[in-house]
């Protein structure tokens, strides 16, 4: 009876082992598996915009009148940046490849394609020419100038998701 017992002991360690070498297997191709093509999966997570990452790309500084309720000339002065996902990494790169041309330094923040970069600096333009100086002076005003920011640059921008405005900089006179 002894070695009919050790027999099931084997089997079942077998058993045992192949379910854990099963289950790493199954693991390690639906989590650790390349981007290869589209799958059902990936096409998931992308409608859900969960595979996208985001990156910060600065739209510059802009000087804009601003209406006046004195009929006075007030400007606004801004920088702002977007944070943004999709669009062509490609296109969004830096047009000095190699290895080594920032001479060893940080990499530069990713800038917008040329022609989306005007684009979107002239829909910036349109929407803060478009407040007023007493509007902008309180705190919850310029939140509401960042979300009209967000969704006019979100509509206008085709290929990318623009999910937050940040102002670096914001000075009126």
């Amino acid at each position: 009876m002894h070695p009919r017992r050790g027999s099931k002991l084997l089997t079942l360690t077998v058993f045992v082992m192949a379910l854990v070498m099963l289950g790493g297997g199954v693991f390690a191709w639906t989590h650790l598996r390349g981007s290869g093509g589209p799958t059902a999966g990936n096409a998931a997570e992308k409608a859900a915009g969960v595979a996208e990452a985001t990156d910060t790309y600065s739209l510059g500084a802009f000087l804009v009148n601003l209406g006046s309720a004195d009929g006075t000339l007030r400007y606004l002065q801004a920088e702002i940046s977007i944070v943004a996902s999709g669009g062509a990494k490609a296109e969004a790169t830096s047009a000095e490849g190699g290895h080594g041309a920032d001479g060893g330094q940080a990499e530069e923040e990713p800038q917008l394609p040329a022609a989306t970069q005007r684009y979107a600096r002239d829909v910036a333009i349109e929407v803060l020419s478009a407040q007023s100086f007493e509007g902008l002076r309180a705190q919850g005003d310029r939140s509401k100038l960042k979300g009209v920011l967000q969704e006019e640059l979100d509509a206008a921008l085709e290929d990318y998701t623009v999910s937050e405005v940040l102002f670096t900089a914001f000075v009126m006179q």
